[in-house]
């Protein structure tokens, strides 16, 4: 849908777009990971919400010396999770949002099984009533079923099993965006290794989810390549203007006559446009030959 939307603004008149797409992120479960912390982190990444998240964890890679482990605690974990009604303060996980959500859910758990995943708990109808499915977690599935290759909006957890740093890098890069990874390790350098190895422009180390308003959130690849939060956040509705100076040709950088806005017609212009020409002009660097690159600073007024 996404291609779809850019395509159509391609057509029009090539659109700027901000686009909120889907990912399936991935969590590293290392080798010395803590794993009642691993699990109760992975847990929160994915059942939270009922997994309506863009960026949910629902593809959990573990390292094969304590895959079996973990996927024991994981299965203790999710069969105490309370299900239910979300305005109960009991409640850890509510319903599917709709008919067409849960029936899709359970289409994929039944593909899951059907492709050799080994259901490990959950996976039907939780109730006689709503929308309700309980936290379900696969095991012994690979890369190319459709419970991991798809963004499923819904209670499934899908734990692989790797060999290797190198081969998790390989797997884990291997996605259509590159929103979001998730690392779980006790070892600093490590930590630093597969960050710079992996092709995702969020990475939590031991935390997920991690909302920080001043640091940039958004795509690596195959994204509408935006950015939200931070300045690069409002950098995405500005126009960047570039104005490169010689002042040696300036008279005088007050000289009111040489500036039309500062004419007695400056009723014909916009008081706001005049401010911000003002201001542009003053943070301009009177040095010869300069070159500077500026955001608009109309556009940071409080204009509505």
């Amino acid at each position: 849908v996404g291609k779809q939307v850019q395509a159509l603004a391609a057509e029009s008149n090539l659109k700027s777009l901000s686009l909120e797409l889907l990912e399936k992120c991935p969590l590293i479960i290392c080798e010395d990971a803590d794993l009642d912390s691993a699990v109760e982190l992975t847990h929160r990444t994915i059942f939270a919400n009922s997994a309506r998240s863009c960026f949910a964890g629902s593809r959990i890679f573990v390292h094969e010396k304590i895959y079996d482990r973990f996927v024991i605690k994981s299965v203790e974990l999710a069969t105490q999770r309370v299900v239910g009604d979300p305005f109960d303060s009991k409640t850890k996980q509510g319903p599917q949002i709709n008919d067409e959500k849960f029936q899709k859910t359970i289409k994929y758990i039944k593909s899951g099984i059907k492709q050799g995943a080994k259901l490990e708990c959950g996976g039907e109808r939780f109730g006689t009533n709503g929308f309700f499915i309980p936290p379900t977690i696969f095991s012994n599935v690979i890369d190319d079923m459709d419970i991991t290759s798809d963004k499923v909006i819904g209670p499934i957890m899908s734990i692989l099993k790797y060999h290797n740093y190198d081969e998790v890098i390989t797997r884990v890069n291997n996605t259509k965006c590159g929103l979001t990874v998730g690392v779980i390790t006790k070892d600093k350098m490590q930590a630093n290794y597969l960050v710079s190895c992996l092709q995702a422009r969020n990475v939590w180390i031991n935390k997920y989810d991690m909302a920080i308003n001043l640091l940039p959130f958004g795509r690596y690849i195959h994204g509408d390549g935006n950015k939200n939060f931070n300045d690069y956040g409002f950098d995405e509705y500005y126009e960047i203007k570039k104005i490169a100076t010689d002042t040696d040709l300036f008279g005088s950088t007050n000289n009111s006559s040489s500036n039309d806005l500062n004419k007695s017609n400056i009723s014909s212009y916009d008081q706001r446009t005049k401010q911000a020409y003002d201001k542009l002009v003053s943070n301009l660097i009177p040095t010869p030959s300069t070159s500077t690159t500026v955001r608009p600073t109309f556009l940071s007024t409080n204009i509505y």
